[in-house]
């Protein structure tokens, strides 16, 4: 004996068997590009931290030498690495350490020298070159004889997740400071 049962849309219309499956296959992608996305956004902010830490260090040191030479500000340099591991700085960065000097305080202040480190990044700093008047924030002035040494760090972020996310990005930050012991406008050498 055999029993047919005739199929019908309404049989299955009470039907919640599956529902639970289907609902996750159509959230997972959904989910899966925000946890992707929280995972970029927490290295961009690392690495935007780390490079501040770094402007902001390399900036303080500098400006508690009384003088400057070469060989102190490549020790200097040496904690840059330092500071953003596990991001490698010297294939993807660059730091700029410059001078900027007022003579008489009725001129646009100056660069007065430079050094940069061994980073592979190729760029250009913002202050402006050695000789040429100092690009400086409009509402900061400096007086006669004043001296600023500029720290400016470049490094290039690359998301890991390249199909989702544009890049690289370039990261750029800077920090300022008076010296405190001497005027450092003489050139380290470097």
């Amino acid at each position: 004996l055999f029993v047919t049962r005739s199929f019908s849309l309404r049989t299955y219309g009470g039907c919640e068997r599956g529902v639970a499956a289907l609902e996750f296959a159509i959230v997972t992608p959904f989910l899966i590009l925000l946890l992707l996305g929280g995972f970029e956004m927490a290295r961009f902010l690392i690495v935007q931290q780390k490079a501040e830490k770094i402007a902001f260090s390399v900036a303080d040191v500098t400006a508690q030498y009384e003088s400057v030479t070469s060989t102190e500000i490549s020790q200097v340099f040496a904690a840059v690495e330092q500071i953003m591991k596990p991001h490698p700085f010297n294939t993807n960065g660059r730091v700029i350490l410059s001078s900027v000097y007022n003579p008489d305080g009725t001129e646009k202040p100056k660069v007065r020298w430079q050094c940069e480190n061994a980073g592979a990044l190729n760029v250009v700093s913002k202050v402006g070159k050695v000789g040429n008047d100092a690009t400086l924030p409009q509402t900061f002035l400096l007086d006669e004889k004043d001296n600023l040494i500029v720290t400016e760090v470049f490094y290039r972020f690359t998301p890991v997740f390249k199909t989702i996310f544009t890049g690289p990005f370039v990261v750029y930050r800077t920090a300022m400071f008076r010296p405190r012991l001497g005027p450092l406008t003489s050139a380290p050498g470097c």
